[in-house]
């Protein structure tokens, strides 16, 4: 889809006029409660540093799909309407709205009934004015997501959520000590919060660059949502221009808190969709049947159910050309293999349909079991899951060979290899009748090993407790720094992170360095204070 109006001459006229773009009360919709909901956005819908630990995602308190009774998110709400709705977030802290194509493509398949999206923090707080995304490129980028979303969920109930205004962070807390101590060491948006005492011409002109900014990001999401009519739903403003209080705001002093996730859920809901409880749809019914033969004749026994109603008609095909329409009928066959198949259909009509085969002989065979299984590994240790079958009788035992000389005859055993390789590994099954079967496989398993060396410099500023990690030996993109075995920060492989605990006193904190998402880990060093 493409936008049809231009939003710069109207940003333009607010600008000069000092104002921002007023909420536009939305038109609140009616549909039906949704039974999928996913959310896709950037750090604030997954509630970073709302638990404790400052930069570490928190989605259970998210505005959109949390399930903290504190913060009331648009589930619980729904919930609260008759719903429930099964959540998906998607949402990734750090996102662009350039990477927002990328959570689509991953929601499209869900086909959710209701998707809310709230992007483009991090297109504003950069480290500099000029890295800041120009304004029709966000439009573009945006469009470009949702018409991913579209092609592959035409039906998914859009809401488009504003950029909450971060000027106010800048008005709130541009006299905190801590508050520019932290916005300084963790260069977070510097494009807005650089200098934050500074009355210079240059950094009040950058400051309401900045804002301007984030009026057009919003203006742009709000043209592109007018053009997928009866699908898109954009917020008004609402979020944007909403006041924000110092305890809306978390310990980082940028993120929401939980009290600023729940304001921010309960702006949005009031601007967003209204629902309505639809009836209930008719649920088809189940089909089943069971059935006994002896010989070449075979009795056939209904299962059907039908949840919402009631079975009035049964359809047998025996497989052999003949069929029934009665409840439990009984046939006999020429010795062979055959495919039956009961149809049943509801009192509303739906139909429901299974399949069995069905063998038959004048002198009953054994049949030899089918061995299956599959495995998972993690290391050098893999489990594996017996998923053999018989279909005339049942597995008595079974023999495992792991391929390094070790044997077992567990159903579902594991084995800890001493090194790392590829290993063929066989299963044998045997049934009730005595016949075999047999199945190998071929299984890869790894060290995870890795040469990272790790140092640490502990000291204070100011009486806080903080930490220069310097390191080497990583091959990743990015490492995941832990603190305390709890993962603080993910970060470029550049060979150099600073942490800011902002502890007091004493004490000491163990870090141990990663290769990001793996367990490929340098070993641990302590920092004393």
């Amino acid at each position: 889809m493409s936008r049809r109006v231009s939003v710069l001459a109207l940003l333009a006229t607010l600008l000069l006029s000092g104002l921002a773009p007023a909420t536009v009360a939305a038109d609140n919709p009616a549909l039906p409660l949704p039974d999928t909901m996913v959310a896709v956005g950037d750090s604030i819908t997954q509630a970073a540093s709302t638990g404790g630990t400052l930069g570490a995602d928190y989605p259970n308190n998210s505005w959109s799909t949390g399930g903290n009774s504190n913060v009331n998110s648009h589930l619980l709400r729904l919930r609260a309407e008759g719903a429930n709705p099964t959540a998906t977030n998607l949402s990734v802290s750090g996102a662009k709205v350039v990477d927002l194509k990328a959570q689509m493509e991953l929601a499209a398949p869900l086909r959710p009934d209701y998707l809310t999206v709230l992007i483009g923090g991090n297109d504003l707080c950069t480290d500099t004015v000029g890295k800041m995304t120009d304004a029709t490129l966000f439009g573009d980028q945006f469009e470009a997501a949702l018409d991913v979303l579209y092609a592959g969920s035409s039906e998914t109930a859009i809401y488009v959520v504003s950029i909450p205004d971060a000027y106010q962070l800048w008005s709130l807390f541009k006299s905190s000590y801590w508050a520019r101590f932290i916005w300084s060491s963790a260069q977070i948006c510097q494009s807005l919060l650089a200098n934050p005492t500074s009355n210079q011409q240059a950094d009040v002109e950058r400051r309401a660059e900045v804002r301007a900014r984030n009026m057009a990001y919003n203006a742009e999401m709000a043209q592109v949502c007018a053009t997928y009519e009866g699908t898109c739903l954009y917020d008004g403003g609402a979020a944007f221009n909403t006041p924000l209080v110092k305890s809306d705001v978390s310990g980082d002093y940028f993120h929401p808190s939980v009290a600023g996730q729940a304001k921010l859920s309960g702006v949005s809901w009031n601007a967003g969709y209204s629902w309505s409880v639809a009836p209930p749809a008719n649920v088809a019914p189940l089909a089943s049947f069971t059935f006994a033969c002896t010989d070449l004749t075979c009795a056939f026994t209904d299962g059907s159910t039908d949840g919402d109603g009631t079975v009035v008609s049964r359809a047998w095909n025996f497989g052999d050309g003949t069929g029934s329409t009665a409840t439990n009928p009984s046939h006999t066959y020429a010795a062979g293999t055959y495919t039956v198949n009961l149809t049943v259909t509801d009192d509303d009509g739906a139909t429901g349909n299974t399949s069995k085969q069905v063998s038959v002989s004048a002198t009953p065979t054994n049949n030899p079991p089918t061995a299956s299984f599959t495995f998972t590994c993690a290391g050098l240790t893999c489990s594996f899951t017996d998923g053999s079958s018989d279909v005339e009788g049942m597995i008595v035992s079974r023999s495992w060979s792991f391929g390094d000389g070790a044997t077992s005859t567990d159903t579902n055993p594991s084995r800890t290899y001493a090194a790392g390789g590829t290993y063929t590994v066989s299963l044998t099954v045997t049934d009730d009748d005595g016949a075999p079967g047999s199945t190998s496989q071929s299984v890869t398993v790894t060290s995870g090993t890795t040469t990272i060396s790790l140092s640490v410099n502990a000291y204070k500023v100011k009486g806080s407790q903080m930490a220069d990690l310097t390191w080497s030996g990583a091959s990743s993109t990015s490492v995941d720094l832990y603190r305390n075995g709890v993962l603080v920060a993910t970060t470029a492989n550049d060979g150099a992170h600073t942490d800011a605990i902002n502890g007091k006193g004493g004490g000491s904190y163990v870090y141990q360095l990663c290769e990001a998402g793996t367990t490929k880990c340098s070993g641990e060093v302590t920092a004393s204070y």
